[in-house]
């Protein structure tokens, strides 16, 4: 049985996230000058999907209720339960962020990639201690019973805790990356290889989860999109992605 514990250790959890998204991208763009500024824009912009856009895409895609347009003024809305899909929002808005910021484009997609893992851990801690994102029921002797949650199709019944999977899954995918950054031909993949690892992941663990009783979820068809994506990128398109980084050489050597 996990205690009932009061959603507003969620928003917490995402506050301390945002702290370390801030400082782990600082810290990894010191050497690109302006690192200050360009962390903290880049914080805003993960602020504005995590709690935004996560709001808007869960009424969009996960509820059938009226899109409660008003509600969004409110502050306090936002320490409400409801948010999903925020890297549908980020990804493309950090793809972009180098392009339209002057900035090192190798140096930041390398911290884009040594940074995520660790805010997709947190955010899965935020899952787990406000009893969201469980998975379906099993029998195995870690299964955990959560207390009733809104967002929840099942509870009081012990149920996969696919949260510590994934959070333990973002903790492997920093070490396998900070591996593969120690191998400078491989350096500039860095990012490509975090969306490969995140892909492969998450289709993994939503088999564990009740919106796969149904065939593939809505999340593993875009998951399965974006692991076909990149394998294509790393199969056939290493070269544009190195002028796309503006790195002189060959991906190879």
């Amino acid at each position: 049985m996990f205690p009932e514990v009061k959603f507003i250790f969620y928003p917490l959890t995402q506050a301390i996230g945002y702290l370390v998204f801030f400082v782990s991208i600082r810290a990894h763009l010191k050497s690109g000058g302006r690192h200050n500024k360009l962390a903290a824009l880049l914080t805003l912009v993960y602020l504005f999907c995590n709690g935004v856009m996560a709001k808007i895409l869960h009424f969009a895609f996960r509820v059938d209720d009226p899109f409660p347009l008003v509600s969004f003024l409110n502050p306090l809305f936002y320490f409400k339960p409801g948010f999903w899909g925020w890297l549908l929002a980020f990804l493309p808005l950090s793809v972009l962020f180098p392009f339209v910021v002057k900035v090192n484009r190798l140096l930041y997609f390398r911290a884009l990639a040594l940074t995520l893992p660790l805010i997709i851990a947190l955010q899965k801690v935020s899952c787990f201690i406000s009893g969201c994102c469980a998975g379906a029921p099993t029998d195995l002797p870690w299964a955990l019973v959560f207390p009733r949650r809104e967002s929840s199709e099942f509870y009081d019944v012990p149920v996969h805790p696919t949260q510590i999977y994934d959070m333990l899954l973002a903790l492997s995918w920093l070490l396998i990356l900070k591996v593969v950054d120690k191998k400078e031909p491989l350096r500039p993949f860095l990012f490509p290889f975090f969306l490969l690892l995140y892909g492969v992941s998450r289709f993994s663990t939503e088999v564990l989860r009740p919106a796969f009783q149904d065939g593939l979820s809505d999340s593993q068809k875009l998951e399965a999109v974006a692991i076909v994506m990149v394998l294509l990128l790393l199969a056939f398109g290493r070269k544009l992605w190195i002028r796309l980084l503006g790195v002189g050489g060959s991906p190879t050597t």
